[in-house]
């Protein structure tokens, strides 16, 4: 007899679908840290302030709209 067997089966469900959700997060998790990671060595700041517009505003609305577009991605 496993240790396994002596739980209940909500205990059991609960772990299954702890594992579940962990395992289709790891995917995502590795793509953004290796995209984070790229962006970190090649984009330079310096490169990053001449693409944005240069007034302040222009600056936040463009800000605003990245924001809002990555839960899209």
């Amino acid at each position: 007899m496993t240790a396994f067997q002596q739980l209940p089966s909500s205990v059991l469900q609960t772990g299954a679908i702890f594992l579940s959700i962990i395992i289709e997060a790891l995917p995502f998790v590795l793509i953004g840290s290796i995209v984070s990671g790229l962006i970190e060595v090649y984009i330079t700041p310096d490169k990053v302030y001449h693409f944005l517009p240069r007034n302040r505003w222009g600056r936040i609305f463009f800000w605003d709209l990245c924001w809002d577009s990555f839960p899209l991605l």
